[in-house]
């Protein structure tokens, strides 16, 4: 190249251009124009380059009359803004920028990657390999450790066993925990650990199944076709993903249309039979709830005029007759008297531990009464503290039920209602009272052990103030956490570790990432129970479940669009909001080596859970004083932040979402979601049956916001690809097949919200087995399940 003349190339420009333009003027000149580019960067000169060049390499320089001239040809080509970071092929029409520049390299037809790129493509290989194989590593290390301890610690890793409360009993053998993970029914696990647990679980089947359906199909077209006949010149594992396939392909990105309709249906067909599946056990466990359960109403938005026991009684026998109600409990503003129980409980507990102490050590433990006093006796002390607190509860209690019968006082505006029949409760729970929304609200009730009394006691009006400033903070997280989380996923890039580098590479941007989000649930649910009325903590965990999901949605997945500063891309977006979609649309795709390396530590993560590891170091503090069952109960249960019920379901629906995302883009990160969905089966199909303890149960609230997820989540893949295929494919076919995707997934999440009721049992079902419910049942039922505050009872003083 290098040996042509100037004027050479000159002249086969000019040649070129009345040829092209000829092809222009005929409506011919798709086929020619990329010939006539290619032509004139073989017999270009040096003088046109503005680097040394390699043997039959060629780069054209901003304001070079090629270029000038493409971008100035404009009728007949295809405009794509950013040409020169990407491969485009002869025969594929192109236009690009005046400003741009141009990479050719003969006998490729077309621009190509350059040394920096193709060392950085490998590189990135290399740190997957090495990550891969680490992690791989710590999941079989762990796996294996697990099976040693479970034989020698079995209160905490085989509890329920222990108790007789499991479905099945999983052999002694070292790995005989793996077949008991897969050896019972969703039906059977929903009799051991509640219907939210069980349902869980299944959704790690469930995840199982769609990722096969989707992931391995789609792995095995896909994979060949974008290495084979994608055009580009991608090498390892980089050219089996889309970024292998060069724009204006002729019928690679109708494939890619086609593929994602079946996804799309595919994945509505699976939510939708598994929805339906869970409607026959969610009406199956609201007919076997507790007769009192069921029968009780939450009644909140009390008028203040009928803020007493006498005026609920009056108005209930008013609208329903005098003998439909069994009894009333208004919730009572008993705050000095919760923080007297409190303190007594924690007195008894160190009472506890000082005996306990003492028959160790036969000597009677001593602590200093204040922060200057002298030394005492600490059963003495604790003994005395527990008899003044108890006389201190007793007079707050005799004030407070003094007090019930005046209206307000110390009454609040929520109460629960006990009719005498279900059908009597259901009734009332459809009828509307007021013409104000906010007056008389009747809800479902928890169990009586989930509840917080501290919530229910709250006004209408505090409760708006206090949701504000929830919200405010809610947003000022997101905002601060973005650009940390882009700091820390830019880490590998910033560190350099010789060696180690290649793992360094794979582990740190996304172990980093990681372990800095999983201090999210705790800040969440901190802000949750602080702001917002949540009546119960089982209802925290499920408003964590769906902000925690959008926030990973947001900063894993969206990370490479936000960039270093959320208020430069708020900025942007307000700007030019139409370019939102060509910004997620070039981006993505360009980051799939990240999101490999994400969900390969998602093994890890799983696996590590496994291991139990804070109950387990707390049963061995606590079993050096307390004897070993109650070691147990005080090392019990798990972190609920962040692996309570609600952190765990929004995990693993991103893991899903990355899964589904990525299934035609780069199909082998569905192949490593996969692996990791297997693995959360194993996993937590032994935990949640055999080693915790059951939680309070909201009959399946978390999987039917598992599934909407999963739909939002393909309406995610739908719009992506749309602006994906939009700007790459040669004509509109494509894009419009990928538009009726997105429209037929907004549908789908339609007639998800509106096709299947399961808050409700059907009235049908109510008034066929109807159960009548006696005032005496109810007396004689255990104080703790009466819907009455806990610290209102006698019991409450005894240890």
């Amino acid at each position: 190249l290098g040996s042509r003349h100037c004027s050479s190339a000159h002249l086969t420009f000019w040649f070129s251009g009345v040829l092209t333009k000829s092809c222009l003027m005929a409506n011919t000149m798709r086929p020619f124009l990329s010939a006539a580019l290619l032509l004139v960067s073989i017999m270009s000169s040096e003088s046109d380059c503005d680097v040394p060049l390699e043997k039959e390499t060629l780069i054209l320089k901003p304001g070079h009359a090629l270029i000038q001239y493409a971008a100035a040809a404009n009728r007949s080509v295809v405009f794509t803004e950013s040409v020169a970071g990407h491969t485009v092929r002869s025969g594929f029409p192109f236009q690009v920028p005046a400003d741009s520049s141009l990479l050719f390299k003969s006998g490729t037809s077309g621009p190509t990657n350059n040394a920096a790129q193709a060392k950085k493509v490998s590189l990135e290989m290399e740190a997957f390999l090495m990550g891969l194989c680490t992690n791989a590593l710590i999941c079989t290390s762990v796996l294996l450790v697990f099976s040693t301890l479970r034989l020698f610690f079995p209160l905490v890793y085989e509890s329920n066993v222990i108790r007789g409360c499991v479905p099945c009993k999983p052999s002694d053998g070292f790995f005989g925990w793996v077949a008991g993970s897969f050896a019972y029914t969703t039906d059977e696990a929903a009799g051991t650990a509640g219907l939210d647990s069980a349902l869980a679980v299944e959704f790690c089947s469930l995840g199982s199944r769609l990722l096969a359906v989707i992931g391995l199909p789609l792995c095995l077209v896909f994979c060949p076709l974008h290495a084979l006949m994608g055009h580009g010149v991608l090498e390892s594992l980089e050219s089996i993903t889309m970024a292998n396939v060069v724009p204006m392909h002729p019928w690679m990105f109708h494939a890619h249309a086609i593929a994602v309709a079946y996804v799309v249906i595919v994945t509505k067909m699976t939510v939708f039979q598994a929805q339906e599946g869970f409607l026959r056990r969610r009406f199956g466990w609201m007919k076997g709830m507790p007769v009192l359960r069921a029968s009780t109403l939450l009644v909140e938005g009390i008028p203040k005029g009928y803020r007493s026991e006498e005026k609920l009684s009056e108005f209930f026998a008013e609208n329903f007759g005098p003998s439909a109600v069994a009894s009333i409990h208004i919730v009572k503003h008993t705050q000095k008297l919760a923080s007297l129980v409190a303190d007594q409980e924690a007195a008894e507990s160190s009472l506890r531990e000082a005996e306990l102490q003492f028959e160790k050590h036969n000597q009677r433990p001593t602590l200093r009464a204040g922060l200057m006093g002298e030394a005492v006796d600490s059963i003495d002390y604790y003994t005395q503290e527990r008899q003044k607190l108890q006389a201190e509860i007793s007079a707050e209690r005799s004030r407070i039920k003094d007090a019930t019968h005046v209206i307000e006082g110390v009454n609040s505006g929520s109460a629960f209602v006990t009719f005498k029949t279900r059908r009597d409760a259901a009734i009332a729970s459809y009828v509307r009272y007021s013409s104000a929304d906010n007056e008389w609200i009747m809800r479902q009730t928890p169990e009586t052990s989930d509840i917080r009394w501290a919530d229910l006691q709250k006004d209408s009006e505090s409760s708006t103030m206090q949701a504000v400033a929830g919200y405010a903070c809610l947003a000022g997280v997101f905002v601060s956490f973005s650009p940390l989380c882009l700091a820390i996923s830019m880490a590998a890039e910033e560190i350099n570790l010789g060696f180690f580098q290649p793992m360094w590479a794979s582990l740190a941007p996304t172990l980093g990432l990681t372990l800095f989000l999983g201090f999210l649930p705790t800040i969440l649910l901190l802000i949750f129970k602080s702001f917002f009325k949540l009546r119960t903590e089982t209802l925290a965990q499920h408003q964590l479940q769906i902000w925690y999901f959008w926030f990973l949605a947001i900063f894993v997945i969206l990370l490479p669009v936000l960039g270093t500063s959320f208020r430069s891309f708020a900025q942007e977006v307000y700007e030019n909001p139409g370019g939102l979609l060509d910004l997620i649309a070039d981006k993505i795709p360009l980051s799939t080596g990240f999101f490999k390396n994400f969900i390969v530590l998602q093994w890890t993560t799983v696996c590590i859970e496994l291991m139990r590891n804070a109950n387990l170091v707390k049963f061995l503090f606590f079993s050096a004083l307390y004897r070993k069952e109650e070691a147990k109960a005080l090392a019990e249960p798990e972190d609920q932040d962040y692996n309570g019920i609600g952190g765990r379901s929004a995990r693993w629906t991103l893991n899903l979402l990355v899964g589904v995302l990525f299934c035609t883009i780069s199909p082998l990160v569905s192949i490593l979601a996969l692996v990791c969905f297997f693995l959360q089966r194993l996993v937590f199909g032994y935990l949640t049956i055999f080693a915790e303890t059951k939680k309070p149960d909201l009959g399946g609230q978390f999987w039917v916001e598992s599934l909407r997820q999963i739909l939002q989540a393909l309406m995610m893949f739908t719009v992506l690809m749309l602006g994906i295929i939009l700007r790459k494919a040669p004509n509109y076919t494509p894009p419009g097949l990928v538009l009726v995707g997105v429209v037929y997934t907004v549908l789908a999440l339609i007639q998800f919200e509106t096709q299947f009721r399961w808050e409700v049992l059907p009235f049908t079902e109510i008034a066929k087995g109807s159960s009548n419910v006696a005032g005496t049942e109810i007396v004689k039922a255990n104080p703790a399940d009466m819907y009455d505050q806990p610290e209102m009872h006698e019991s409450a003083d005894k240890s």
